[in-house]
């Protein structure tokens, strides 16, 4: 094998391109994304159309009926799923994994094009995505406050949402957790006796129009009855305004029969923190961004915007990502040192601490290479990759220890480090690369799954494969390098202490009873 041999006469090249590598992946690893899980593309597209007011037998049959049948059409569709509720509806339709998920995207889009005519033309909205894990709050915040109604927790909320917004990396920012605001009429059923009025009367009068605008509730006793209007209201007075009966030339106005005013619907879902009453901002990352260090701009934001606010509202972090995600970093960094050392301490006992130096410098050098090409290809640092890491350590230093060990070899038997390093590298170079390509090829399968599993687990063999192609690399080029300069001081040939142990115990104990044996 000549590869060792052209690395030591153009040491320098070799060495300017392991710094430059080194380097790169230095860069990547403090730039590259991170997340909690793996970023992936689901052919899966949502469909959200929005229709206030609509009873859901009304939305199944007038919005989406029509918008399944369209999407049937795509043939590469497998499966669609709706849920709906009163004037809303979603759609989620699904395709296999492994088709082209732009293309068919373009595929929904146009079908639904092709039936917004037969759509209600008062349609609120109609929204097509993709699908996206991304999606998932890296982090909520809660404005928190027992003092504080609704109303103003809602503007601070508001406030907030558009600060969030303009911050490069954020995604989407959700309002959750708040009562909708609604027009409340309780009725007073001792004055609606006297006046003969009943209740279907009024309610009757309020939707008269019966189309589909949301209005809110009327109090009847015990019982609250949704109601829908024309929409032609502008204001709490205007519906108290209302006429609900005529005796003569005396009027009877709504506001003779009710309290009208604007209230919150009833609470379906309560949103507290610490027990306390709170409406929650859910924030989303792009797939690019850096969970870590959005976050930690997102906390300088919150301070900030705290010391606006008065002292009865607290915003407060309810829940947020980065702390996990930056513990997985931080305990692989401590399972690298521990390797290493570990490596360093065995290698010692056996070969040396000279081998052992190198052989642990090779570790962290192929690691950061691997790190930089998996930022190349487009991945994030999360715990499906980090976990690769981990298992990476265990198989990247078997090159180095066999190259090292018959560099090693030769020295002892009186060559100069440089040829050693040539002859010694050579000798095992070809059984190297055999070794290293038939455990690449046991991950590989794993790189070639096109299930929702295999794109989640694809950069548990890429990390691994990056990872043990570097050290082979450096193996076969870096380390004769190394050892070269680096081992010929030992001029006495020592080896570690368990070595030279059981050097004594072969050349004194063992091949003096085996000869003793083979006589017989």
């Amino acid at each position: 094998m000549k590869l060792p041999e052209i690395s030591i006469k153009n040491a320098q090249f070799v060495l300017i391109l392991v710094i430059m590598a080194l380097l790169v992946g230095f860069m990547s690893f403090l730039h590259m994304p991170r997340s909690e899980d793996p970023a992936l593309t689901f052919p899966r597209y949502i469909v959200v159309a929005i229709y206030p007011g609509t009873s859901p037998e009304d939305m199944e049959e007038l919005v989406v009926d029509p918008l399944e049948e369209a999407i049937h059409e795509v043939e590469e569709i497998d499966e669609i799923i709706t849920t709906i509720s009163e004037g809303l509806a979603v759609i989620r339709a699904d395709a296999a994994f492994g088709v082209d998920i732009d293309a068919i995207y373009d595929k929904v889009l146009r079908e639904i094009n092709n039936v917004r005519g037969d759509l209600p033309k008062d349609l609120y909205s109609l929204d097509t995505r993709v699908a996206s894990p991304q999606d998932v709050a890296i982090m909520q915040m809660a404005l928190v406050s027992e003092e504080a109604p609704y109303n103003r927790l809602l503007d601070y909320a508001d406030i907030l949402k558009d600060k969030l917004e303009a911050q490069n990396g954020v995604r989407t920012v959700e309002i959750e957790a708040y009562p909708e605001e609604q027009v409340r009429v309780s009725l007073d059923f001792q004055k609606m006796s006297n006046l003969n009025i009943s209740l279907s009367q009024v309610i009757g009068i309020l939707q008269q129009n019966n189309a589909n605008i949301p209005g809110g509730e009327v109090d009847a006793g015990s019982k609250s009855f949704s109601i829908q209007t024309s929409g032609s209201y502008k204001d709490i007075d205007e519906i108290g305004s209302t006429v609900v009966n005529s005796d003569g030339e005396k009027l009877v106005y709504l506001r003779d029969i009710a309290d009208v005013r604007f209230d919150y619907a009833d609470d379906l879902h309560i949103g507290r923190h610490n027990g306390k009453k709170s409406v929650f901002l859910v924030v989303t990352k792009d797939k690019e961004s850096n969970i870590i260090e959005l976050t930690g701009r997102l906390h300088g934001m919150m301070d900030a915007f705290q010391l606006q606010m008065p002292s009865d509202v607290q915003l407060l972090t309810a829940f947020e990502q980065a702390p996990a995600v930056a513990g997985r970093i931080n305990d692989f960094f401590i399972n690298l040192m521990q390797g290493v050392a570990l490596v360093g301490v065995i290698i010692f006992l056996f070969l040396g601490w000279r081998p052992a130096v190198i052989i642990c410098t090779v570790i962290p050098i192929s690691v950061m290479i691997a790190i930089g090409v998996l930022d190349f290809s487009g991945y994030a640092l999360q715990q499906i990759s980090i976990a690769s890491l981990v298992i990476a350590l265990g198989l990247l230093v078997d090159n180095g220890i066999v190259v090292t060990e018959n560099i090693q070899r030769f020295e002892k038997m009186g060559m100069n480090a440089t040829e050693a390093a040539i002859k010694g590298t050579g000798e095992v170079g070809f059984a190297v690369i055999a070794s290293t390509i038939t455990t690449l090829l046991s991950f590989f399968p794993l790189t070639l799954m096109q299930s929702g599993p295999g794109e989640f687990l694809r950069t548990l063999p890429l990390t691994v494969i990056y990872t043990l192609t570097a050290s082979l690399i450096l193996a076969l080029t870096f380390t004769p390098i190394v050892a070269a300069r680096f081992l010929k001081a030992s001029a006495k040939k020592k080896s570690g202490p368990i070595d030279n142990l059981m050097s004594n115990f072969r050349d004194n104990w063992y091949l003096p009873s085996l000869q003793t044996a083979l006589k017989y």
